[in-house]
């Protein structure tokens, strides 16, 4: 038995996958009975992963507003569309865009609720709303009581979760996303009074700020730093050849303890000169090992 064959009305559900919840049926089916209903819960969320929610009572309409966000006519319905839950919009140009709820607000003289969505990507959907499915799983990876707006992890995955948008440079709408500018404000730049933009963190390590530390100081909060090695030299040791005080080239004298060889030219004062320079090898950064992840960051 489906959850899909429940009555709406309490009386006609009488039985339960065969098990008698009637008026006077012994005490000893209740038991089985929560625990029916709890697996036909599951097997429904496993195999109806979407649904169409509507406005609760019926059918509804939806309205897309200019900045992405939508209306359902019937009135409030702020309960089912719920902070953190995911939205699934069929267009009508017969797409799918996939996003999270932003927040929910009724409108009662006009009638509906307002809902904000942070959309997948960041981009609002082209096209006009048909039908709004919601995610049967309301279930949120973080909430903001635990995870404040702007924090950065790094996940082992290349999809960006519910809540959360790649830390990719991209430029985001104020309005869409105001808990998030209220975190990271204009750090990263902006290009016009009504957005702002992320960090981009692709291909980049992160340093803690120094904030007066002294470690590496003259830092702005926010600002990138150029690769850079700590200054060293090198010793090596070699046979000399050439004459004294003679113009001579000379070339592969060995480095003990490493494979690299010198070159030398200039004017070789005594015989036991031991001047070179250290012919160039390595990639085009300097890097410890590492591995690559996905930055995010929580809306």
């Amino acid at each position: 038995m489906a959850i899909s064959d429940f009555s709406t009305q309490a009386d006609n559900n009488s039985f339960l996958s065969r098990i008698n919840i009637g008026e006077n049926c012994p005490p000893s089916t209740l038991n089985n009975a929560l625990r029916q209903i709890m697996a036909d819960m599951r097997q429904y969320a496993n195999d109806n992963s979407w649904f169409a929610y509507g406005s609760g009572s019926g059918t509804a309409t939806y309205g897309k507003q200019n900045d992405g966000s939508f209306t359902v006519s019937g009135g409030d319905s702020t309960k089912a569309y719920s902070s953190y839950r995911r939205v699934r919009v069929l267009l009508d140009n017969g797409n799918f865009a996939y996003g999270s709820i932003a927040s929910a607000t009724s409108r009662p003289g006009a009638g509906d609720t307002l809902v904000q969505v942070n959309w997948d990507g960041g981009q609002v959907p082209s096209g006009n709303y048909v039908t709004v499915y919601l995610g049967v799983d309301n279930l949120s990876l973080v909430t903001t009581t635990v995870m404040p707006s702007g924090t950065v992890l790094y996940i082992v995955s290349q999809r960006v979760p519910a809540g959360f948008l790649e830390c990719a440079g991209q430029t985001l709408l104020r309005a869409s996303y105001p808990n998030l500018y209220s975190a990271v404000g204009n750090v990263f730049g902006t290009n016009y009074v009504d957005n702002f933009k992320l960090p981009d963190l692709r291909g980049e390590f992160i340093r803690g700020w120094d904030n007066g530390r002294g470690v590496d100081s003259n830092r702005s909060f926010g600002t990138a730093q150029a690769s850079e090695n700590l200054r060293h030299g090198h010793q090596f040791s070699g046979v000399g050849v050439g004459a004294p005080n003679s113009q001579s080239n000379w070339v592969a004298l060995p480095i003990i303890g490493t494979p690299e060889s010198i070159n030398h030219i200039g004017n070789r004062q005594t015989a036991g000169d031991r001047l070179g320079a250290i012919y160039p090898h390595g990639g085009d950064e300097a890097r410890p090992r590492n591995i690559a992840l996905l930055p995010i960051i929580k809306t």
